[in-house]
């Protein structure tokens, strides 16, 4: 039983419950990516790629929102799929890449960008989503 003073725990029905207006919002915005012009040097498929991303993410959580959750079974490996094509094209597709960033940390700094560094970064980032993506389809699989 909880104490008094704090708020009772969640049910679990009501932490899949997600905003009416949160579903459509993102499906907006992901019209507003869509008709987006891309940087100089990136393909206008990546920046389609971003807005199917976002569209999906909206039209899981408006399943969600209207007591569908098991949506998030089918949409959530697409969402995956098409956000790890993102990286994979910075890290292994053709032409130069500039990235810059940077790291401080107890009062010292790195910063770097260029080709190769862009490209391990992203490598690494593409091959982690597709790994997770493997997983969790190998577990769906395996329980079936």
């Amino acid at each position: 039983m909880p104490l008094p003073d704090q708020p009772p725990e969640p049910s679990p029905s009501d932490s899949q419950k997600a905003p009416l207006w949160m579903g459509p919002c993102f499906m907006l915005l992901a019209l507003v990516i869509a008709f987006q012009h891309t940087s100089p040097g990136v393909p206008q498929w990546i920046g389609y790629a971003a807005a199917l991303a976002t569209f999906l993410g909206g039209l899981a959580a408006t399943g969600i929102a209207f007591g569908f959750p098991e949506i998030s079974n089918y949409l959530g490996p697409a969402i995956i799929a098409v956000m790890a094509v993102i990286p994979t094209w910075i890290s292994f597709g053709p032409g130069p890449r500039h990235c810059s960033g940077g790291l401080s940390l107890f009062g010292f700094s790195l910063t770097h960008g260029g080709d190769v560094e862009c490209r391990v970064a992203f490598g690494f980032g593409a091959v982690m989503l597709w790994a997770m993506l493997g997983a969790g389809l190998w577990s769906v699989w395996k329980k079936k």
